[in-house]
């Protein structure tokens, strides 16, 4: 009886969903007002506080600590809820956890001849524990473990399982991903029968491509195993594209469309920075499968910049030289200059050692000058962003590729933010 209730309620509550009346089926949804304004295709993007499902390797994208949350009133009674945090450990990693709710409540109860029996609730939750790293410039890992824990009226039943993932970037503006989900993923019921649910694995493999800054086109494929969990030739045929887009008009509003399977998807953003933080408000407006009306979802998401170290304020300040001929350059008061030395080249990325690497932090963009004396510096090299920090050895990602002799001395110009009192 409770078997029947388990698969009765899950067809009701995620008919037409991907995967529907199948355990975990609330899992397939997706997460996040961005990623699914933009059709879903995230895995290869996943750069926020949702990244711990999309794609565990995304955390390391992350550059500064993040709160998300979602709360969603669909229709037929259905609730859909999340919440997610990502903290950044500097050269550790980052560490995420996502939240996930999806529930029915006042469902009509009946018993096998018909008559009613009461109303009952269904209830599924998740909670996603995961960790992701860059191990070398272009690649990153993640990982995690996955508690679930599912109520069905007076039953109740408690499971586990594991996701990971994995980021290529071959490229600044290229990325590849691939993640997969429930593995080893089972729920297990407190009936007399001790009811064992296997959910079905999920892989996604994706592609980003962003031809400017301030635009990023995704697309994304997905396979899902049979409902045991074992995986067959067809599987593979048999998957979903998805694909969407992402502009950001400046740093306040972004807008985004996508193609989830064949239904339409949008959404914007609007930011609001403040210092080294933002508040921001995501929306999105995509079709329900099982009813006219599409579902609006809104979620907040939080940054907060890591605090910058004053001392950074108080390193020496050189004037940049001016060449006989060269516009002459402005003073840099009031911003942090670094000291430091190529050890290893290998463009667009280069390893190189810094005595005061305390100051730097993944993500930081730095500025890249020839190193005259402690008190000037030469010719401008370009920008760079800093990728890992291993003790005093800092990798970081030239924006344009440049070939740089081993031992040469470099100046890093910290952003004017970091030098802040």
């Amino acid at each position: 009886m409770a078997l029947t209730l388990v698969c009765l309620a899950q067809s009701i509550c995620m008919a037409g969903e991907t995967g529907g009346g199948q355990p975990g089926a609330f899992l397939r949804v997706g997460v996040g007002s961005r990623a699914l304004g933009m059709g879903g295709a995230f895995v290869a993007v996943a750069d926020d506080a949702t990244a711990s499902y999309w794609n565990p390797a995304g955390l390391s994208l992350v550059r500064e600590l993040q709160l998300s949350g979602t709360y969603t009133e669909i229709s037929l009674g259905r609730q859909y809820n999340f919440a997610g945090i990502a903290v950044p450990l500097g050269a550790w990693g980052t560490m995420g956890a996502n939240w996930i709710n999806f529930g029915v409540k006042n469902i009509d109860g009946r018993d096998q001849t018909g008559l009613p029996t009461g109303m009952f609730s269904n209830n599924e939750q998740a909670l996603l524990l995961t960790y992701g790293v860059r191990l070398f410039p272009g690649l990153a890992v993640g990982g995690g473990i996955k508690l679930l824990r599912h109520t069905l009226a007076a039953n109740s039943a408690y499971g586990y399982g594991y996701d990971a993932g994995v980021l290529l970037m071959p490229a600044p503006f290229f990325i590849l991903g691939a993640n997969i989900q429930n593995l080893q993923t089972h729920l297990a019921w407190n009936t007399p029968r001790r009811t064992r649910e296997i959910f079905p694995q999920v892989a996604r493999v994706g592609v980003q491509i962003k031809p400017a800054p301030f635009l990023r086109l995704s697309a994304d494929y997905e396979m899902s195993s049979q409902a045991n969990g074992k995986w067959l030739a067809s599987d593979l045929e048999e998957g979903e594209w998805r694909s969407g887009g992402e502009l950001w008009m400046g740093k306040i509003l972004a807008l985004r469309a996508g193609m989830n399977r064949d239904s339409p998807a949008y959404g914007a953003s609007l930011a609001v920075p403040s210092g080294n933080s933002a508040f921001q408000i995501d929306y999105s407006f995509a079709s329900d499968p099982i009813d006219a009306f599409p579902t609006h979802r809104l979620a907040v998401l939080l940054k907060f910049g890591k605090p910058l170290l004053k001392e950074a304020a108080r390193q020496e300040t050189p004037r940049e030289h001016t060449r006989p001929g060269s516009q002459p350059s402005s003073r840099t008061s009031g911003t942090g200059w670094l000291r430091a030395r190529v050890i290893e080249a290998q463009s667009p990325y280069l390893t190189i050692y810094v005595n005061r690497s305390d100051l730097l932090q993944p993500g930081m963009m730095i500025r890249l000058n020839q190193f005259l004396s402690a008190t000037r510096v030469g010719k401008f090299y370009g920008t760079a962003e800093v990728i890992l920090i291993r003790e005093k050895r800092v990798m970081i990602q030239l924006s344009k590729a440049r070939a740089f002799p081993v031992g040469e001395l470099l100046a890093l110009k910290i952003p004017s933010a970091a030098a802040e009192e």
